[in-house]
């Protein structure tokens, strides 16, 4: 089959298209025809450059981690999904019978893996993933779409629910125009609360806070952040801080700004994880630090959130990780609602609202893309990543 492999880290060049044999599934294991992979910024991109420091694998590796498409086969008991179906695939593999995984945390197995990271991954034509890892596709939700939110859309929720829907009125996403940042910020707007954000570059704020998820975005390197979101708080600070990236200023800024009671979430550390904290402030203020990862309980990993057992949203997703060097490309998944409760009406009207929202917003961010000349290292990288993937088979 054709994969894309590394044989080394490195720079994007270390890539390379290989033909390889097509992996057999294990027993309790699926054969997966690959229709689309994301790009993670830290699962791939610093994956591929040696950055992860827990990844196990031997060279020639494939990477790729979040992915989406067609069941093969299966390896010895055919699982419950049917051969033939589509699926998307959660991307951690745990156990199922450690002391972790028996007191319902798998997130904290013993023996925790992540396709692409401790395993092959989908930058290849096929893969073999534990069955107990497929989600079959709702009906009319491209692979595409599936790739994009195997991950963000519970992250978004699981991050929300853990900081206390009840006492949030506030949130701010830092880094707004991330995938995660980004689907956070439309679930906490689909939840009624108030969401700021930030973004590197005032050109970059700037085009962000026209996104209708969002009260405002401030410039986080502007002298004068954590004076613009106070105002915007009326200077009563956030309540809710989301923050995947770890870098040391941003995450000082989001300790600055946070209101009493207030809770900083966080679900990665792009950028190092080592941070200065003020315990004393922190203890003193009844602020708190909560760490999130999607646990594997969420039965479906496209019923991104679900309001009052009711509604459950696909939301949007805005990825700056598919940033080219001649613009910004947006990767859009579709809303997607389903009404089974009268109580939830206002709700449909939200998203609804939203969604014609978005689509005006995105047109004319379309013809806007051409002032957009910049864009970070990382979404080069993606850019990079992707491109040979995309490759017709021979």
């Amino acid at each position: 089959m054709h994969a894309i492999v590394i044989r080394r880290h490195g720079d994007p060049d270390v890539l390379e298209p290989a033909d390889i044999a097509r992996p057999e599934p294990a027993a309790g294991e699926a054969l997966v025809r690959v229709e689309a992979v994301s790009v993670n910024a830290f699962l791939d991109v610093s994956n591929r450059a040696g950055k992860v420091p827990f990844a196990r694998y031997d060279f020639p590796h494939v990477l790729g981690s979040e992915h989406a498409g067609t069941v093969v086969g299966y390896g010895g008991t055919p699982g419950p999904v049917p051969v033939g179906a589509p699926v998307v695939v959660r991307n951690t593999v745990f156990c199922g019978h450690c002391d972790m995984c028996a007191a319902g945390s798998s997130e904290a197995c013993r023996t925790l893996g992540i396709i692409g990271v401790t395993r092959p991954g989908a930058y290849a034509e096929y893969t073999t993933v534990p069955v107990a890892n497929l989600r079959p596709l709702p009906p009319g939700c491209r692979p595409i779409d599936a790739a994009a939110m195997a991950v963000n859309g519970p992250l978004g929720y699981a991050q929300l629910r853990a900081a206390g829907l009840e006492w949030t009125r506030t949130v701010l996403i830092q880094g707004a125009g991330s995938s995660s940042g980004s689907m956070a910020a439309i679930v906490a707007r689909a939840l009624g609360k108030t969401v700021f954000g930030t973004a590197r570059g005032a050109e970059r704020a700037a085009l962000l806070a026209t996104l209708p998820m969002y009260s405002g975005v401030v410039d986080s390197t502007g002298p004068d952040a954590r004076d613009r979101i106070h105002a915007l708080t009326g200077g009563l600070g956030v309540d809710v801080v989301i923050d995947n990236l770890a870098a040391p200023t941003l995450f000082q800024l989001g300790l600055d700004v946070l209101g009493p009671r207030g809770r900083i979430v966080t679900s990665g550390a792009k950028f190092g994880g080592s941070v200065e904290v003020d315990l004393r402030r922190l203890y003193t203020m009844s602020q708190r630090l909560v760490r999130v990862i999607i646990p594997a309980a969420i039965p479906t990993v496209l019923s991104g959130l679900r309001v009052g057992g009711a509604l459950v949203i696909v939301g949007v997703v805005v990825s700056e990780m598919l940033i080219s060097s001649a613009g910004i490309g947006y990767l859009i998944s579709r809303y997607r609602t389903i009404l089974d409760s009268p109580h939830v009406f206002a709700g449909v009207l939200l998203v609804l609202a939203m969604a014609i929202a978005f689509n005006a917003a995105i047109k004319w961010i379309e013809r806007k893309a051409a002032i957009w000349q910049t864009g970070t290292r990382a979404g080069q990288n993606a850019a990079e990543e992707i491109a040979p993937t995309l490759q017709p088979a021979t």
